[in-house]
């Protein structure tokens, strides 16, 4: 669904084969920025209706998707897994249980953790 969509916008571009969770992500973030408001909705009702199936990819390992999916859903109010914390952690979790590959999707997110734990402080001292 994004590639098509990226393809309207952007006629010249590649696209990629099959769904990988990294890049819907990339893609979310994008729709975000750019105001594409429907496209954003779709796509995140994508994501949340295919999680798990085998139409996309999800053993994802770098962290940095795992950190701007989590502040995506704390930005829009959203949850996956009926949370907007430690996603990473419910995704593999749920994995786990289902017995999908997991393996890849990291324990914690380092120092993202700590970024995500302080994201909405007001102390400046914190910042």
């Amino acid at each position: 669904m994004a590639r098509e969509l990226y393809k309207t916008r952007y006629p010249n571009m590649s696209t990629w084969v099959g769904y990988d969770i990294g890049e819907l992500i990339i893609a979310l973030i994008h729709f975000t920025m750019f105001g594409w408001e429907k496209e954003e909705n779709a796509l995140f009702d994508f994501i949340t209706e295919q999680l798990g199936e085998n139409i996309m990819n999800v053993n994802e390992c770098r962290m940095h998707i795992w950190f701007l999916f989590e502040l995506y859903l704390q930005y829009r109010n959203k949850t996956l897994l009926g949370t907007n914390q430690n996603v990473h952690q419910a995704v593999k979790n749920y994995f786990k249980g289902a017995e999908l590959k997991y393996l890849l999707i990291p324990e914690d997110l380092g120092i993202y953790k700590e970024v995500l734990d302080k994201w909405t402080t007001g102390d400046l001292d914190e910042i």
